[in-house]
């Protein structure tokens, strides 16, 4: 404070009043949880702890604090009990306070419990974090007034302190005490007042007995008034029903003409309803006479595809000889890649009866060819429509050997290889390699086409 007095924090006199009202904030030092642990089987960081206060063993809580998980040393939030000064005795000197664990949030375990008596209390310090202080196991801390207050270190009664029954401050500091004249003064004027309060009381009684006499008249002149204020709404919500009603039956006999025309329109609909069914049972009469007979036709169909593929593979049979490889019409025709060294008139012709095999097979089973084939036995060739860049003149590709580019060639057999591949994926198999021919011929015959 100014002028050189400097303000005391604390104060340990023995008048010193300690009561509930007075309680802070509460905290808890070296919780002891080991018993919960062995109950529970739950380490310390998922154990929450939480406090409750009572007046007395029989007493429910008046407070709950909040939970607080993992902390065996836990701080809860400041308490303003000052709030229940409606519903608790907040000037009692005692009380008592019990520490319980949750696990789970289902079970509950009493770790402590303490009857404390505030005035009992000692002073700790004015911080709560201090490192010349150390708690012993389950120590509870109260903070009061500007300070922090625990429980005495010892059972044993301590000496009374003569600094606890006197305070010594400076002169400046000291003012003059109440005398005698004047607490008389304060006391006539709380009698004086206490005289008023019972003659204001009498008034009040003797206003409120009048009150009650005319109150009677009162009542019948305000009930007079509220009846024919009802009688008054009555009739004007009677009118408004009458004419509500009046709405009601003009919208009733304009429904029954509109449901009326409804009714006419729905037969109307029924009956046309009842030809689009009949139109429809001989569709589908129609629509299964037409599917029989289509089933019929594609089956015929099918039968007569497997006669002509089975004529056709009689007419080229592919027969797979031993040392000598595939041959058509016996004659051999190698893999794509190994013309090398063969007979370029016998290539020529295997490769023609190929291109017409194939070409059949297409005019069979109703696929076209990506690349058209020109059946002319050992002359034949195949035209590539797909790569814009060629010419019309260079389309066409030779399927023989002799007099013509090798290139060319090549690419001839390979657009045969690549027709074949068509038909075959037509007919669901795949062709992992286009240089066999004749096998992917075969394959496809015996697989797809039931030739045996």
């Amino acid at each position: 404070m100014s002028g050189g007095a400097t303000r005391v924090r604390h104060v340990n006199l023995v008048t010193q009043q300690r009561r509930l009202r007075h309680v802070r904030g509460i905290a808890a030092r070296n919780l002891d949880l080991g018993h919960v642990q062995k109950i529970t089987g739950e380490p310390i960081p998922n154990i929450k702890n939480f406090f409750t206060l009572h007046l007395d063993d029989s007493s429910p809580a008046f407070y709950t604090s909040e939970r607080i998980q993992g902390s065996q040393n836990p701080t809860w939030k400041s308490l303003e009990l000052g709030r229940l000064r409606d519903s608790v005795n907040t000037s009692a000197s005692h009380l008592i306070i019990k520490v319980w664990s949750e696990v789970k949030d289902v079970t509950l375990h009493l770790v402590l419990e303490w009857k404390v008596h505030l005035s009992g209390l000692v002073y700790l310090g004015d911080q709560l974090h201090s490192e010349s202080q150390s708690y012993p196991v389950n120590s509870l801390v109260f903070g009061m007034f500007d300070g922090y207050y625990g429980a005495p270190s010892g059972t044993e009664e301590p000496e009374l302190d003569i600094s606890q029954c006197s305070l010594e401050v400076e002169n400046n500091v000291c003012r003059t005490s109440y005398n005698t004249s004047s607490l008389s003064r304060i006391q006539m004027v709380l009698r004086a007042i206490t005289q008023t309060q019972a003659s204001v009381k009498r008034v009040r009684s003797n206003i409120e007995d009048k009150l009650l006499l005319s109150q009677a008249n009162e009542e019948k002149t305000a009930n007079r008034e509220l009846y024919l204020l009802k009688v008054h709404q009555l009739r004007s919500d009677l009118e408004w029903r009458t004419m509500h009603l009046q709405s009601l039956k003009e919208q009733y006999e304009q429904r029954q003409s509109t449901n009326h025309q409804r009714d006419v329109a729905v037969r109307n609909k029924n009956e046309s309803l009842q030809r689009d069914k009949d139109r429809l049972h001989d569709k589908k009469k129609a629509y299964f006479d037409t599917r029989e007979s289509f089933l019929k036709s594609n089956a015929q169909l099918a039968v007569r595809r497997k006669q002509l593929v089975s004529e056709l593979a009689f007419i080229y049979p592919i027969i797979e000889t031993p040392n000598v490889g595939y041959t058509i019409c016996g004659v051999k025709l190698p893999h794509s890649e190994n013309f090398a060294g063969q007979d370029e008139m016998m290539v020529s012709v295997a490769l023609g009866y190929s291109a017409h095999m194939v070409q059949m097979i297409a005019e069979f089973i109703d696929t076209p060819l990506r690349y058209a084939i020109e059946h002319r036995v050992s002359r034949s060739r195949i035209r590539d429509h797909i790569i814009d860049k060629l010419l019309d003149k260079d389309r066409d590709f030779p399927l023989y050997s002799k007099g013509k580019d090798k290139f060319q060639f090549n690419y001839g057999v390979f657009l045969l290889n690549k027709d074949i591949a068509q038909l075959r994926y037509a007919c669901g198999l795949s062709t992992p390699d286009l240089r066999t021919t004749l096998p992917n011929i075969k394959s496809l015959l015996e697989y797809r086409l039931g030739v045996k």
